[in-house]
C-alpha cells in the first residue's frame, strides 16, 4: 500500500475492502477525557445487518449506549441492543461507581 499523501483515499478504500466486513466491522463504544477533566462519549452502532425499518437502535438512548458523569466516570456498552435499551447498561455502571463500586 502506497504511503503517499495523494493515494490517501485509496489507501483507504482498499483498507476497508481488505478488513471491514459484516463479521468484523460492530459497535464502537468511547469515552473520553479533556484537559479541562470533563468527559463525554459516543457509540457508533453497526445495526444495518439487522435493522428494521423505523426502529431506533440502543446507540441514541442515553444510558444504553454510552453514558458518563465526570465526578464519577464513564462506561460504553455494546450487545443486544434491545436488551440493553430495557436495562441502561452504561448508566448502571456509572451510578454504581458513583457508589464506590469498581468498575
Amino acid at each position: 500500500i502506497s504511503t503517499s499523501k495523494s493515494n490517501f483515499h485509496k489507501n483507504q478504500n482498499e483498507l476497508h475492502r481488505m478488513w471491514a466486513s459484516s463479521k468484523n466491522h460492530d459497535t464502537i463504544g468511547m469515552v473520553v477525557l479533556t484537559n479541562n477533566n470533563e468527559m463525554a462519549c459516543g457509540t457508533s452502532t453497526n445495526g444495518a445487518n439487522h435493522k428494521v425499518a423505523g426502529r431506533v437502535g440502543d446507540a441514541p438512548i442515553v444510558g444504553s449506549g454510552c453514558y458518563v458523569n465526570s465526578k464519577y466516570g464513564g462506561a460504553a456498552a455494546t450487545g443486544d441492543g434491545d436488551i440493553m435499551m430495557r436495562f441502561s447498561p452504561a448508566f448502571l455502571a456509572v451510578t454504581l461507581m458513583g457508589q464506590g463500586v469498581s468498575p
